[in-house]
């Protein structure tokens, strides 16, 4: 990771704190002056904050077939989290400056329930998916 970091310029953020690609990608956004969502919204209602944080899965992959021939898809785990952020289009997430929040559970639950695997399927859908 420390010959990585070096090759990649980055001077903001300490080699020593660098310990994984996601410490990296952290980099980068110090060095564009983008500063955590925490930092800059502190007035989150700690219960909001549990709730997002417990919907948070990531950085996983299991193994639960064994031994059966099946149909695959290989997936690049390192770069799983810039091609959502890009297919999804959350950069304006990224780099806001905070954000107001409201119950969208009903509006979220009908529009799932409307949907067909194809309309899963149909990236121009997946911006609509964007909620905790």
């Amino acid at each position: 990771m420390a010959s990585r970091y070096e090759a990649l310029e980055l001077r903001t953020t300490p080699v020593h704190r660098i310990f994984s690609e996601a410490s990296i990608g952290k980099a980068y956004f110090t060095e564009m002056g983008i500063e955590p969502w925490f930092n800059v919204q502190k007035d989150i209602p700690r219960r909001l904050l549990a709730r997002i944080m417990s919907a948070y899965f990531g950085g996983r992959s299991e193994i639960r077939i064994r031994r059966e021939l099946r149909q695959v898809m290989l997936c690049d785990f390192l770069s799983m989290y810039p091609t959502v952020c890009t297919l999804t289009a959350l950069w304006p997430y990224v780099i806001g400056r905070g954000m107001v929040w409201r119950d969208g559970t009903q509006e979220v639950s009908r529009l799932l329930r409307s949907w067909t695997l194809k309309d899963l399927q149909d990236k121009a859908n997946w911006r609509k998916l964007v909620a905790l």
